[in-house]
């Protein structure tokens, strides 16, 4: 009787035999996957909703009509008045 061998490894060695049945080593392949390959991992973070709101507002009347050749013409300028 040989060494009992991990989960892991005899997933992997069905997968390799074979001889095995084909559908049996697939699933046998499939099993091991997560075991052997992490999943990509998201290149950049979605924003939360906070952030996405800011952003938006920061960016509302951005190239439309309301935006004048200085800027946002509806910007606090800081003077009460």
């Amino acid at each position: 009787m040989g060494r009992q061998l991990l989960p892991l490894e005899y997933l992997l060695a069905l997968v390799a035999d074979e001889a095995i049945d084909p559908q049996r080593r697939d699933r046998a392949a499939i099993a091991a996957l997560p075991f052997c390959h992490s999943r990509p991992v998201e290149r950049f973070q979605p924003l939360g909703k906070k952030a996405q709101a800011e952003i938006d507002a920061m960016n509302a009347g951005k190239d439309s009509e309301w935006s004048g050749p200085w800027g946002n013409d509806l910007e606090f300028n800081g003077r009460g008045g």
